[in-house]
């Protein structure tokens, strides 16, 4: 894509070597918290989409699973890698598209919460309804409809606040 030719020139510009995290990298960490990537990029997806960095984030006792654009075909790989999933919050993968989120994954993750990042009225529809309804059970929040989603956390326990609104 356009975007990373551009990238690709900037790096080389200012010579800095691009680094390519692999599954299982810690890549940031300190004092009861840490990011672990969870993606494998060395598995071959059909959709540009699969190749979406996945993170399990944690904060003291709070974990957030970051989904990135992934969809079904990344989940099923999730599922079978051994990593840990279950997460108080999930940041729903591809905005909520039908493409993703399916049910054994979620009882894997098993969100409090969950946020899908999609925008108002967009051409793709999402978040899908039959997304919308596996999420029923968690507190969902939208940046379609609720605005900026921010967390916060003591690494105990979080709250989430929407600023501002969608529609």
């Amino acid at each position: 894509t356009q975007a990373l030719t551009n990238l690709a020139y900037v790096f080389d510009e200012q010579k800095i070597t691009p680094v390519s995290p692999e599954k299982g990298d810690v890549i940031l960490s300190g004092n009861g918290y840490s990011v672990t990537v969870q993606s494998d990029d060395h598995i071959s997806y059909d959709d540009l989409n699969n190749y979406s960095i996945v993170l399990h984030v944690v904060i003291g006792s709070v974990a957030v699973q970051m989904q990135g654009d992934s969809e079904a075909p990344v989940e099923a790989n999730l599922l079978t890698s051994g990593q840990t999933l279950q997460s108080d919050i999930l940041l729903v993968g591809h905005h909520g598209s039908a493409a993703g989120t399916t049910a054994f994954f979620l009882l894997a993750v098993a969100p409090k919460t969950s946020i899908i990042s999609c925008g108002v009225n967009n051409s793709y529809g999402d978040p899908h309804d039959e997304v919308l309804m596996r999420l029923a059970l968690t507190d969902l929040y939208r940046t379609d409809k609720d605005g900026t989603i921010v967390i916060e956390t003591d690494g105990t326990t979080y709250q989430v606040t929407a600023r501002g609104n969608g529609l």
